[in-house]
């Protein structure tokens, strides 16, 4: 391990050298395991719904194009690409926060 949450803003870490080093012999080890893990997908359609803490939040946030309202303080999001998916969470999170 080469971080260790303390607080939300505050962590114990080891040296970025010793971090680098760590991380270079796990990746090595990870890449000799046979078989190799197969990669974690998620099968569509992929949904998302975010619950914020007010309303108005959510009333910006339901601005995205696709999106629809859930609830008082949800808004959903669904789509067949993780990466359209991501991209909405973003939009929804930065909209709300400009409340």
């Amino acid at each position: 391990m080469v971080k260790e949450a303390v607080s939300r803003h505050a962590a114990k870490s080891v040296a970025p050298a010793v971090a680098c080093r760590l991380i270079r012999d796990a990746a090595a080890d990870a890449l000799r395991q046979k078989p190799l893990p197969r990669p974690y997908t998620l099968e569509p359609p992929i949904a998302l719904e975010v619950d914020f803490q007010m309303t108005v939040m959510a009333d910006m946030a339901e601005l995205v194009p696709g999106s629809k309202r859930a609830g008082p303080r949800t808004v959903a999001y669904s789509h067949d690409d993780y990466r359209e998916v991501f991209r909405a969470w973003r939009a929804l999170y930065n909209l709300a926060g400009a409340v």
